[in-house]
């Protein structure tokens, strides 16, 4: 049911829709033909040879020593292209090496022009032979200096693979990230998608799906076992576990038995013998009827018990167990994982946009983690570091800003984390050490989401918590005009807002802490992760638009073939094509004033139509059959009254259209061909 199809993006959203423009837009060098703004080093032989991937040729360099600044790139917009992405920015290229000598190789990029000295990006490797892209993240570069309007620019390229080496390189361009999936799915199109059991097999039904059979002898087991969930699915499960997400499931059953039915997810780290178990219980409510006495219901798992330590694992094994009566056949299809949408500042290389407060000191620190703000603050209550985001700071505070307005109208939670907190000369009386934060707008808002207990203090020149203590703070963020207080309520379509983070605390001179991750959650903005398909033939359709958006959501085609229709509330795709011909359908998922919609070319072809003989011949050898349309199989059948009940089956279940009656009777008859 599950046919191929071709596939295209309309306007995932406004964002992913510049993001391509901007894509586009970046081209440094397509490297097609020899100009003189590409040029080699004196020592390497530079030739234009068939692409790598598209346009209408590559450069093709033979380097004679180890490592070499080979191939230098002269562009009028390099410059302005690179600050324009300043903050997101990658360049990439494709490159294709055969085996080289050493068996390794490296790139090496560095870019300088109007406003911005030698800037080198070192160790882009590759090992043994390549032929792909090659991602060079520059985010990093500062181009503060770089004029509005440059004048030149140069990309450098050093290849070394420790000898002498020849490769090619095509299409050289400055791109924002590729905006990766936001879910893994195993849709079982196919094949089981690497889910083994006893009990388990492929199933043709519902467009392809996992069957699961409960086996006589037990009537609850684990039915489902996956291997390997693979590196996508692992690192969405991962960073669902930490910033909450889903994984959920469609279950297909026999009409009656999915309400009430109770199964469990599991999910085991490869390197151990312990797992995480989540149960659940599909609720009438849930339950979709489907053609065919058939039922279905999308389950979803929160992923968020599963707990820190789920992250350091290097791969998992997952499956599903119920209890069902011996013999049941289980259907399940549409494994999904949605992490929720987070923007973060992560503090590796700087402080970014934090201030210090008067009377405190902020600063960057290499550690705890991959860096993090470390800031003192005196004794009584005091604000150590202030932060204010807007749109005109431009890369990830612009980007946290962004995601706080989508707060203010949908909601969401602001999140960091304290390390490691110690004190200075703390006293007997010492109680405890109050982490507090604000939102300084209108009105001025506080909240206390952290105590650390004076008991949580070790003792000794420092006072000091133990290596490795992390308390992550949370903090609801809640829409305009909200009236909850135990969070901060945000003003819509703000320019800016100002994040406070402070201590309160006695009978110590000083205290300092470590702050790190700050980040907004918010609901994801809807994408379309998959599209049912269309069958070869006259089979029945059953599928479901798969959106990364939770909560409610609101689906619809345009150019369904007739006899398809699709559940608004569900995006469940159900029914038969009763007409050929060639359908872009065009599936759009609406939440939170967003739409993603995505088309699909549908061609329809061997659609039964209506049942008619064709011919009748009367032969030496009998009275020959032929017919059109209808079912795959059908029952052929002759009377020589026409009465009720003298119909004569002459073949059941016949597929070759035609049908040869060697022994007809000697006077008049009627045949019939019939769909059972």
């Amino acid at each position: 049911m599950k046919a191929s199809f071709l596939r295209h993006g309309r306007g995932v959203a406004l964002a992913s829709l510049l993001a391509v423009l901007n894509a586009s837009a970046g081209q440094v060098a397509s490297l097609d033909a020899s100009t003189p703004a590409v040029t080699p080093n004196v020592a390497v032989t530079l030739n234009y040879v068939s692409p790598i991937t598209e346009g209408s040729g590559a450069a093709e360099i033979t380097v004679p020593a180890a490592w070499t600044t080979s191939l230098t790139v002269g562009s009028p917009t390099l410059m302005s292209d690179l600050k324009a992405f300043q903050g997101n920015g990658r360049l990439k290229m494709d490159v294709s090496m055969a085996a080289p000598p050493a068996g390794w190789f490296q790139i090496h990029v560095s870019f300088q022009g109007d406003g911005l000295n030698w800037s080198q990006i070192d160790n882009v490797y590759g090992g043994g032979a390549f032929n792909g892209t090659i991602e060079v993240d520059f985010s990093s570069l500062n181009l503060t200096t770089v004029p509005e309007n440059p004048t030149w620019g140069q990309l450098i390229i050093i290849t070394n693979t420790g000898e002498p080496h020849t490769l090619k390189i095509d299409n050289i361009r400055v791109v924002t990230p590729d905006v990766p999936k936001p879910s893994a799915v195993y849709t079982f199109d196919a094949t089981t998608d690497g889910y083994i059991n006893s009990t388990t097999s492929h199933s043709v039904l519902f467009g392809g799906s996992l069957a699961v059979v409960s086996p006589p002898e037990a009537d609850w087991d684990w039915h489902t076992d996956s291997q390997n969930l693979g590196p996508d699915m692992t690192a969405k499960m991962q960073a669902a576990a930490v910033n909450g997400g889903t994984l959920s499931v469609d279950v297909f059953g026999s009409a009656g038995t999915l309400s009430g039915f109770g199964f469990a997810l599991f999910v085991q780290p490869w390197t151990t013998y312990e797992w995480t178990q989540a149960d659940t219980t599909i609720p009438g409510a849930a339950v979709e009827s489907l053609p065919g006495g058939m039922e279905v219901a999308r389950v979803k798992f929160p992923l968020s018990a599963l707990g820190a330590d789920f992250t350091s694992q290097p791969g998992y094994k997952s499956g599903f167990g119920f209890q069902r009566q011996a013999g049941t056949t289980i259907y399940f299809d549409n494994v999904m994982v949605t992490p929720v949408a987070t923007t973060e500042i992560d503090f590796k290389d700087s402080v970014v946009n934090f201030t210090q407060e008067t009377g405190s000191t902020v600063s960057h620190a290499p550690s705890p983690g991959n860096g993090s703000l470390y800031m003192e603050n005196p004794s009584g209550g005091v604000w150590g570091t202030k932060a204010v985001f807007n749109a005109a700071a431009g890369g990830e505070v612009a980007a946290l800003h962004a995601k706080l307005l989508k707060a203010a109208t949908e909601g969401g939670t602001l999140r960091f984390k304290v390390h490691e907190p110690f004190l200075f000369n703390k006293e007997e009386t010492f109680g405890g050490l109050e982490v507090t934060a604000a939102l300084n707008g209108t009105p001025w808002q506080d909240q206390i989401p952290l105590w650390v207990d004076s008991s949580e203090f070790t003792e000794g020149s420092l006072d000091a918590t133990p290596p490795g203590f992390t308390r992550t703070v949370s903090i609801p963020l809640y829409p305009q005009g909200a009236e909850e207080t135990d969070g901060f309520v945000l003003a819509a379509g703000a320019t800016n807002y100002e994040f406070l983070i402070g201590t309160n605390f006695e009978d110590a001179t000083t205290a300092a802490l470590y702050i790190d991750d700050f980040e907004v959650i918010t609901a994801p903005e809807p994408a379309i992760i998959h599209l049912p398909t269309i069958p070869g033939g006259a089979e029945g359709i059953i599928g479901r638009v798969l959106t990364n958006a939770e909560g409610e959501c609101t689906y619809a085609a345009e150019n369904l073939p007739p006899g398809v229709t699709i559940n608004p509330d569900t995006g469940l795709v159900v029914g038969t094509p009763t007409a050929d011909g060639t359908y872009e359908v065009i599936f759009s998922v609406t939440a939170g004033g967003v739409t993603a919609s995505e088309s699909a070319t549908w061609v329809v072809n061997s659609i039964a139509g209506e049942l008619r003989i064709t011919d009748l011949t009367r032969t030496e050898s009998g009275m020959t059959l032929t017919w059109s349309g209808g079912a795959a199989a059908v029952n052929v059948e002759r009377s020589t009254t026409l009465l009720p009940g003298s119909w004569l089956p002459l073949s059941i279940g016949d597929t070759d259209g035609s049908h040869l009656d060697a022994t007809p009777p000697a006077e008049k008859a009627f045949y019939r061909v019939v769909t059972p």
